[in-house]
């Protein structure tokens, strides 16, 4: 599949919401979405009605040993199998967004997992790698254009208090921020002291992995026309290369981080109207 490819079905299923969306009898309409009754009370009262829940997947094979023979530094292949099975997996949940003719995707939430570990906690010589993104696509009731730089619908982790927080502050989400990167490191000793100590090769592996990871998230930003990135985490593991090898002190250190591009853009009915205090009473006819 290429990265912004959908199966056929899926992309039947999209259609067909899409049709009941713009149907000129809302009662006909069915949406979905992965939010509480408080959130849909939220982003109607900010002039935004859900039309219908996207998704994004990928899931990658990387290869049999591609850690090389005990080459200390970042594992290129990992690394770009991470960055490809994410960002693939963002591409699909954007092109499912624009197939409903969203003009944004809140409360999306992801599901990362392989690394090539096994029931011990060892990392092997392979791994499978599996990313999902799920999240609710929404629709400005206005006349504003709110897609990001690269003409696509913004998207962001924030559950509606978060993103309704954002439109009162005069910003808008503009898309995922996200970067991963693998490295092999060595322990300085692999013997153990009466005395604790720090292992220095292991702790300055740890800033590598962050910085690296920052810097791709930033250039996500950037690709996105965004002034920064807000609810950024980020996630930093060890694990002992290989069972035969633990003696010799080996360790591949996972880095991978996630957060929201924002920019400054004011939505005057919507921040007015949520200046005015939350409602907490849905009308009927709404």
């Amino acid at each position: 599949m290429e990265p912004n490819n959908l199966p056929q079905s899926a992309i039947a299923r999209l259609n067909q919401a899409k049709q009941g969306a713009s149907s000129a009898d809302g009662r006909k309409f069915l949406f979905s979405g992965d939010f509480t009754a408080r959130d849909l009370l939220l982003i109607k009262q900010a002039g935004f009605q859900p039309i219908g829940l996207v998704f994004g997947a990928c899931v990658m094979q990387v290869g049999m040993n591609q850690l090389g023979y005990y080459q200390v530094g970042e594992v290129p292949t990992y690394s770009m199998a991470y960055q490809d099975a994410v960002g693939n997996a963002i591409m699909r949940l954007e092109q499912e967004a624009q197939i409903l003719g969203a003009d944004g995707v809140i409360n999306i939430r992801s599901h990362i997992s392989g690394f090539g570990e096994d029931s011990s906690g060892v990392f092997g010589s392979q791994g499978m790698i599996e990313v999902t993104f799920f999240g609710t696509a929404i629709r400005y009731n206005g006349d504003a254009q709110l897609k990001n730089a690269r003409s696509a619908p913004f998207m962001t982790e924030l559950n509606a208090d978060g993103f309704c927080g954002l439109l009162r502050t005069g910003y808008i989400p503009t898309g995922l921020a996200t970067g991963s990167t693998v490295y092999l490191s060595m322990a300085y000793s692999t013997g153990y002291g009466f005395q604790p100590f720090e292992e220095p090769n292991l702790t300055a592996t740890l800033y590598r992995c962050r910085e690296s990871c920052q810097s791709q998230a930033e250039q996500w930003a950037r690709s996105h026309g965004s002034s920064g990135i807000v609810d950024f985490r980020i996630g930093l593991h060890m694990h002992p290369w290989e069972s035969g090898n633990q003696g010799q002190g080996f360790f591949a250190v996972f880095a991978l981080c996630l957060g929201t591009c924002v920019s400054q853009y004011n939505l005057p009915e919507a921040t007015a109207f949520l200046a005015q205090g939350e409602k907490l009473v849905l009308p009927l006819n709404n």
